[in-house]
């Protein structure tokens, strides 16, 4: 496995260049802004722009991104994507300006790791809303109306109903204030409707990328995402820890589909919509586990069998299908085997 840009495969990311090609045409002479850019989703989304930059011979774009500290940044991204890159360096919370005028941003910045202290419920909060009231701002001034993809969640709509199995764009639900969960969801849901209403006003065109769960090159192992404990274990030689029964239901999409839907999304979503970007295919945590266990020769040991918090979140990507956004190139166990092969080999540019 060659290792390419961000440390990230080499072929993945070609992957991402061969669904885009034929359809960047929005890109010459753009101007990209990425806040967020050094976390898992972000730093695919920076590591297949250049790409797609230098293989599809776009000279004329400028991938810029918003960084609080430059020199972590520099780290989690490595040197070879960081000297591809204009970098602002600036707190987004803060009040700051950008360089000159953008064309596209992809919107990024929120705190959501789960890790014990690493931000508390009230700055994931604070910085949804703070962020993209700083993001707006700097936006008023450009000469230009630009495209705005916002990374939101699957989690503005609350708990899925145990009896649907894929939850739509056009759900009404929304988060219980009373779950540790939902600054992280209430923050998303406020940034949708302040970029909304930026909309409205002229300032932009947003458009909202609803994130479900995902797996691959990046994703932490080391934090409560279930699939990269299981990962994390089945390479450590087991056993895969499975907390209660395993009935939590969940879909993974390969982190090199997810970086080729958004790019689409970029290019041609609608203004002003909100699509749900993930896998359809639901299976409880079992399965997962299970198929870690097949690929690594690990044990699975199960929790309490008494203890079941059954959950569903799984998303309807109809509307992806229907628009020609939705990427799946790979099946789970493709998936999950490409993800240890580069764990095995990786500089572990995280």
């Amino acid at each position: 496995m060659k290792i390419g840009l961000g440390g990230l495969p080499d072929e993945d990311l070609d992957h991402v260049v061969d669904v885009v090609q034929g359809r960047v045409a929005g890109l010459d002479d753009a101007r990209v802004l990425v806040t967020g850019a050094s976390g898992f989703v972000g730093r695919w989304v920076v590591a297949s722009l250049v790409q797609v930059r230098r293989q599809l011979a776009l000279p004329g774009l400028t991938i810029q991104v918003l960084v609080r500290d430059s020199t972590r940044a520099r780290s989690r991204l490595g040197s070879q994507l960081w000297s591809e890159l204009d970098v602002l360096e600036a707190d987004i919370n803060a009040d700051w300006t950008l360089k000159e005028s953008v064309s596209h941003v992809v919107h990024g910045a929120t705190p959501s790791s789960r890790r014990s202290g690493s931000a508390d419920a009230r700055s994931v909060l604070v910085t949804s809303v703070l962020g993209t009231q700083s993001l707006l701002r700097a936006l008023a001034e450009c000469r230009t109306r630009p495209r705005v993809l916002h990374l939101s969640s699957g989690a503005v709509y609350g708990p899925q109903p145990l009896d649907m199995a894929r939850i739509p764009e056009t759900w009404p639900g929304g988060p219980s204030p009373f779950q540790a969960t939902t600054p992280y969801a209430e923050g998303k849901r406020a940034a949708e409707a302040l970029l909304e209403a930026a909309g409205r006003e002229g300032i932009i065109d947003p458009l909202h990328a609803r994130l479900f769960a995902f797996l691959g090159p990046g994703l932490p192992t080391d934090e409560s995402f279930a699939i990269g404990n299981f990962v994390r274990d089945a390479l450590g030689s087991g056993p895969i820890h499975v907390l209660g029964d395993g009935s939590v239901v969940r879909s993974y999409l390969d982190a090199r589909d997810l970086a080729a839907w958004l790019m689409l999304l970029l290019l041609e979503g609608e203004a002003s919509e909100s699509y749900n970007v993930g896998s359809p295919k639901g299976e409880p945590l079992t399965y997962w586990a299970s198929l870690c266990s097949e690929l690594s020769g690990a044990d699975v040991k199960f929790g309490d069998a008494s203890v079941s918090d059954r959950s569903i979140y799984v998303p309807n990507v109809t509307k992806s299908v229907r628009e020609q956004f939705a990427v799946e190139s790979r099946d789970a166990r493709e998936a999950l085997s490409s993800w240890m092969q580069w764990l095995e080999v990786s500089p572990m540019v995280t």
